[in-house]
């Protein structure tokens, strides 16, 4: 083997190499992007529920006695 081939076989893996380090960097990037969606979306339906629930507050704090009183029996 003379040394262009050895050239040609060096640059040829240093390539491989390269694109094997890139793939691997993509699917770690990949997963992590999918953690982070699952985690945005768990937060987005604990956002949804408390907002739910200071809106039953606030209508409680804002509704005559008498509502309120029925509120809470109907709750309880």
């Amino acid at each position: 083997m003379g040394v262009f081939e050895m050239v040609v076989v060096i640059v040829v893996i240093g390539c491989l190499t390269s694109s094997f380090d890139n793939w691997v960097k993509h699917k770690n990037k990949a997963r992590k992007n999918q953690a982070q969606d699952t985690e945005i979306q768990r937060m987005q339906t604990d956002i949804d529920r408390l907002q739910e629930r200071v809106r039953v507050l606030e209508r409680l704090a804002t509704d005559s006695d008498t509502r309120l009183r029925e509120e809470i029996s109907r709750l309880a």
